[in-house]
């Protein structure tokens, strides 16, 4: 008896993964479309880029990430700090 109560355990279980493996290949499914067929990962460099030149006054210690283009957040700057008070008015 116990190897009937054991095999439908193991039944219970197998039908309980399988959503499990559908919600795993949606959410990778979705990982894959963001990274190679949305533009968002262009929008979040230019993004950083604007938080970079937005906060190169305060932090100038940003230059020095190789990451940072100097003259770019040197020519954005103004605009990134400025820009967005003088826009809303």
């Amino acid at each position: 008896m116990e190897s009937g109560a054991t095999k439908s355990h193991i039944r219970e279980r197998e039908s309980d993964i399988v959503p499990l493996w559908l919600t795993l290949g949606f959410v990778a499914f979705c990982g894959i479309f963001y990274v190679f067929l949305s533009d968002i990962p262009a929008l979040t460099d230019e993004i950083l880029h604007h938080l970079y030149s937005r906060y190169f006054w305060i932090h100038p210690e940003i230059m020095l990430t190789p990451w940072q283009r100097p003259l770019y957040s040197l020519l954005t700057a103004p605009a990134a700090v400025f820009g967005h008070p003088l826009a809303a008015e």
